[in-house]
């Protein structure tokens, strides 16, 4: 399976699913658009969320290319892709929560995951993290 078949397994299967789910409950759980509250649903959905698919797209991806040490990637990459998906998201989310209204959702979010993707992507093949933080 190549590179782009790799990330297609996990773009269109586990992630999905599971943000599905997490927004529906978030939606009904955390109602309201002030400041406070949208500051709140960002960063718990950042805190819970994030950690998880970091987790699963760095060992689902050592897996699916055969790597003996499936954790050695995420364990070299976690915080810079961590605190990179906060300065990416945390914007992103807030716009969608406080702007974008039900209906376009989907279209907001598929777009910017889009640009996400090819964020994690850039995150993946560098080899030396230390130039991605020099520049974060």
């Amino acid at each position: 399976m190549g590179l782009v078949g790799r990330y297609a397994v996990l773009g269109s299967t586990i992630y999905p699913v599971g943000l599905y789910y997490w927004y529906n409950w978030l939606d009904r759980t955390i109602i309201g658009t002030a400041a406070r509250t949208l500051a709140f649903k960002v960063c718990l959905d950042q805190i819970v969320t994030m950690p998880p698919m970091i987790y699963v797209f760095y060992i689902g991806m050592s897996l699916m290319e055969g790597r003996k040490d499936i954790y050695g990637e995420l364990n070299e990459k976690f915080w810079t892709t961590f605190w990179t998906s906060c300065a990416f998201w945390m914007p992103v989310q807030y716009i969608n929560f406080f702007l974008m209204p039900t209906s376009m959702r989907v279209l907001y979010i598929a777009t910017t995951s889009f640009v996400w993707v090819n964020i994690l992507c850039i995150l993946k093949r560098n080899e030396n993290q230390q130039e991605i933080v020099a520049i974060n």
